[in-house]
């Protein structure tokens, strides 16, 4: 079996997906071609927002439940489940916490994103968090042989602990634009998967 440990924040919702929300939800035109590239908020939507606030009108709060999905990203994942039945996700992400695997699975499916969630590494006691790293190792330790894990791979935007841990199964993405063609490759040579 092969595994993806998916984080979600900075990889399926970046500060494109946001931006691109926020435009739309303000009526700003963006650029088409900036959907495609790195994006910083526009400054039109930053004032618009500015301006409701301060007239006291409402403005999107986009907490979990709310923040869209990148589109790449999601794009990518869906070729991963469709083309690669073998590779199972385990959820990294602290969007886990308090959730049950069918409650995620149905959160993402309202954001578009439609996968089949394996297992989630183990939520600790605040007392006892040490890193997502440590979270990850302990996932490996306790099921690596009962599941016959060949092959693993972290997709996460924090680097300091994962990187070090697991310096060659770790794919970092950036807050900005997430989970790009560019990772999708790693990903691949990583889990020792042939494209196309």
């Amino acid at each position: 079996m092969k595994v993806i440990f998916l984080d979600v924040d900075g990889v399926l919702c970046t500060m494109r997906s946001l931006c691109l929300a926020m435009a739309r939800w303000h009526g700003t035109p963006l650029d088409k071609d900036l959907y495609w590239d790195d994006i910083v908020i526009d400054s039109r939507v930053e004032e618009a927002q500015t301006e409701r606030r301060e007239n006291e009108q409402s403005v999107p709060n986009m907490n979990n439940e709310n923040w869209p999905f990148d589109i790449i990203a999601v794009d990518l994942i869906h070729s991963i489940v469709r083309d690669h039945p073998e590779v199972k996700f385990v959820i990294s992400s602290t969007w886990r916490e308090k959730e049950t695997i069918e409650s995620l699975q149905q959160m993402f499916a309202l954001k578009g994103l439609f996968l089949p969630i394996f297992d989630f590494t183990e939520v600790p006691e605040p007392e006892d968090y040490i890193s997502r790293s440590h979270e990850i190792k302990n996932w490996l330790d306790l099921n690596k042989d009962v599941y016959n894990v060949t092959n693993f791979c972290i997709i996460d935007d924090n680097s300091i602990a994962i990187g070090r841990e697991f310096p060659n199964n770790f794919v970092q993405t950036l807050f900005d634009n997430g989970f790009t063609q560019v990772e999708y490759e790693r990903v691949m040579k990583i889990l020792e998967i042939k494209n196309g």
